[in-house]
């Protein structure tokens, strides 16, 4: 979802993988796309959680993004 709100953007350009693994597990996210709205966003962060478990289920993620899309219509 973040690489199409930003229009095809690379992840932490620029980085390595140790640098990229290093700032995750410090907790870093990546940034709000400008065209992601707050709860689009707030969607996308949840699927970085840590751990699985903290992270919305498949069916949670697609009934989500149906009433995202509802909203905006």
């Amino acid at each position: 979802m973040w690489e199409v709100f930003t229009e095809g953007k690379t992840p932490f350009d620029g980085r390595s993988n140790v640098d990229v693994v290093d700032e995750i597990t410090r907790g870093h996210r990546l940034y709000r796309p400008h065209k992601a709205s707050s709860d689009v966003y707030q969607l996308m962060y949840q699927c970085w959680h840590e751990r699985p478990q903290g992270r919305p289920s498949f069916s949670e993620l697609l009934e989500r993004i149906r009433l995202l899309a509802e909203l905006a219509e």
